[in-house]
């Protein structure tokens, strides 16, 4: 869970400081930082999620429902979800099977996966032939496409996605709350700070100033490694 009242502005500026602490000329900006930091977190809340199974990170929408010019409905994906297997960031699609049932879409008629490649397998069995009772989604990039839904009437599905951080808080309002675990800010934190240092660390001799001379050498620096920070117990995150 996120620590509360946590914002981007403060871990942002945090690091600036113990960069500033570190080499008082350093110059990196705050948009400069703001990407590292989105970048790095963005990667280890998909570890965490992938080793989790809670609602936490759950987003839920309902989305218009289209037909493409084959006659297969699809809807576009409203945010950006991440990349796991076998599409896993789709939690559940669903839709409602009588006009007026007052239970909720997702507990109704709910779609099952199937990959593109495998879709006409579909077809050879009774029992698992696409039908509006039966029904199947696959992707295609940001679009999610239907089987069995042909005939049907449906104008709305509720998708229940785990969305990315959003990428334009590089430039918006970094007051926005923060939405990364709590117990991974430090790991957040000097994944960032490796990068960084790295960084400023290169010895002004190995600059480029045109005169085609580089007396000395970078120092090495273990970076963190992913494997540091993927286990499967929370003990070893810390």
């Amino acid at each position: 869970m996120a620590l509360a009242g946590s914002t981007l502005r403060y871990i942002v500026y945090d690091l600036i400081t113990i960069f500033k602490q570190t080499y008082d000329d350093s110059d990196i900006t705050p948009y400069q930082m703001t990407y590292w930091v989105l970048t790095h977190a963005d990667r280890l809340r998909k570890q965490h999620i992938e080793k989790r199974d809670t609602g936490e990170y759950l987003a839920m929408f309902d989305v218009d429902v289209s037909t493409d010019t084959d006659g297969l409905k699809y809807i576009t994906i409203p945010q950006r979800i991440y990349d796991m297997d076998k599409d896993r960031a789709i939690k559940f699609i669903a839709y409602q099977k009588e006009v007026g049932d007052v239970t909720p879409k997702y507990v109704q008629q709910t779609f099952s996966r199937v990959a593109a490649a495998d879709a006409q397998r579909l077809y050879y069995r009774t029992e698992e032939t696409p039908s509006a009772t039966n029904p199947y989604f696959f992707r295609v990039g940001d679009i999610i496409k239907f089987l069995g839904l042909e005939e049907a009437t449906v104008d709305s599905v509720e998708v229940g996605l785990i969305t990315t951080l959003d990428p334009s808080l590089v430039t918006l309002d970094l007051d926005q709350p923060f939405d990364f675990p709590q117990d991974l800010l430090p790991v957040l934190q000097r994944q960032v700070l490796d990068i960084g240092l790295l960084a400023l660390q290169t010895p002004r001799d190995l600059n480029n100033d045109g005169t085609g001379e580089a007396a000395g050498q970078a120092p090495q620096r273990k970076m963190t490694s992913v494997q540091d920070f993927s286990p499967a117990d929370e003990d070893n995150y810390r």
